[in-house]
């Protein structure tokens, strides 16, 4: 699977992962994802491979590059694509917790790790907690 593809597939996952919590979800939009109608979503979506000096495995997510200044989208929904079919890790963080950073690093095990960014690990609940267009307030 090529990065692009990888991405398409992270896409894919992240959009039935919110539709699965009612969610309304559509692709594209100012971001990879739209969730409400106007609420922008960036999908980041790495492998497990060797990353850093030391060549330790873990997941790396480029957040910043040179034809994009950062992210683009309110949340940013980073998938730790471990190659089963069905069950993905997945980082959702604001972008107000980004600042600036260039580079995401997760090791090896998303559930096992107890770094800066670990109290967003699979919290899609985050998402849910906004008013609906019919007037009824979504829940987690």
């Amino acid at each position: 699977m090529d990065p692009w593809e990888l991405g398409a597939a992270g896409e894919r996952y992240v959009a039935g992962e919110l539709a699965t919590r009612g969610i309304p979800v559509v692709a594209g939009g100012p971001a990879d994802l739209l969730i409400y109608g106007d609420t922008p979503i960036e999908v980041k979506t790495a492998r497990l491979t060797a990353y850093h000096r030391n060549r330790q495995p873990g997941y790396q997510f480029c957040i910043h590059r040179q034809e994009r200044n950062g992210p683009q989208a309110e949340f940013l929904v980073l998938v730790c694509w471990n190659g089963a079919p069905q069950s993905h890790d997945c980082f959702v963080v604001p972008r107000s917790e980004i600042r600036g950073q260039r580079k995401l690093c997760i090791p090896r095990s998303p559930a096992d790790y107890d770094g800066q960014w670990k109290k967003w690990l699979n919290d899609w609940g985050m998402l849910k907690v906004k008013e609906s267009p019919t007037g009824r307030g979504e829940e987690n």
